[in-house]
C-alpha cells in the first residue's frame, strides 16, 4: 500500500523549501531580516497582551515635544503594533530591494567570479548596491522617518514600568520597540559605513536562479 502512493509532490516541496532556505540564508541581511522578524512579533505579542488584558488601566503619559496628551495604555499598544507589522514587512522588502540592485549591478563583466561549482560576488558590489538603495528608494526613507517617530512612541512605554499585568506587558513591548530601532540603526550604520560588514556573497547555484531579475 505504502509503495503504490506517489511522493513526488511532497519530495519537490521540501526541495524547493530546501532550495529557497539555502538561498535566503546566502543573500545579503538575512541575519537583519531573521532579527528584525524575531523582535517584531515578541513586541507585536506583548502589545496583544496589553490590548486583551483584563486590568488594562487608563494611563495617561506626558509628550514633552506637544505638551500633555492624554494617551490611554490601549491606545499606545496599537500603535507599537503598527509599528511592529511595519517592521516586519520592511525588513525582507529591504532585502529584496537591495538584492534586486545586485542582480543589477552584477550584469557588468567582471563583477562575478566563477569559483568551480560556485559564483561569487565582490563585497564592493554588495556594499554599493545597499548605498544605491538606502539612498535613492523613497521606502527607505519613508521608513527612516516612521523609526524615528516609532523611537519615540516607544519610549512613551516607559511610563508604565509599574504594577499589573498591562503595565508590564507594555514595558517589554517598550523595550522590544527601542531595540527594533537600534537594530535598524546600527545594521545601516555598518552596512554603510564599513566594507567588512559587507562580506563577499557564494552563491551555490546560478545567479539566475535567484529571481528579482533586472
Amino acid at each position: 500500500c505504502c509503495g503504490s502512493i506517489n511522493c513526488e509532490p511532497i519530495k519537490d516541496c521540501c526541495q524547493q523549501a530546501s532550495t529557497a532556505c539555502t538561498q535566503f540564508n546566502e543573500k545579503p541581511l538575512c541575519s537583519f531580516v531573521i532579527i528584525a522578524v524575531v523582535i517584531s512579533l515578541v513586541e507585536l505579542y506583548d502589545s496583544y497582551l496589553v490590548m486583551t488584558s483584563t486590568d488594562t488601566p487608563d494611563v495617561i503619559s506626558e509628550v514633552i515635544s506637544q505638551g500633555s496628551l492624554g494617551l490611554a495604555i490601549s491606545t499606545w499598544a496599537l500603535g507599537q503594533m503598527g509599528f511592529s507589522v511595519l517592521n516586519l514587512v520592511f525588513a525582507p522588502w529591504f532585502q529584496h530591494q537591495v538584492w534586486k540592485q545586485i542582480m543589477k549591478d552584477a550584469q557588468e563583466p567582471g563583477l562575478v567570479v566563477v569559483e568551480g561549482s560556485k559564483q561569487k560576488l565582490d563585497k564592493k558590489v554588495v556594499q554599493g548596491a545597499f548605498k544605491t538603495v538606502f539612498l535613492t528608494d523613497m521606502s527607505v526613507l519613508f521608513y527612516f522617518f516612521a523609526m524615528l517617530a516609532s523611537c519615540v512612541w516607544s519610549w512613551q512605554g516607559e511610563e508604565w514600568n509599574c504594577a499589573g499585568e498591562a503595565a508590564t506587558n507594555a514595558y517589554n513591548a517598550h523595550w522590544w520597540g527601542l531595540c527594533m530601532f537600534w537594530v535598524a540603526f546600527l545594521y545601516s550604520s555598518f552596512w554603510y559605513c564599513c566594507s567588512f560588514c559587507a562580506s563577499s556573497v557564494e552563491l551555490s547555484q546560478p545567479i539566475t536562479s535567484y529571481g528579482a531579475q533586472p
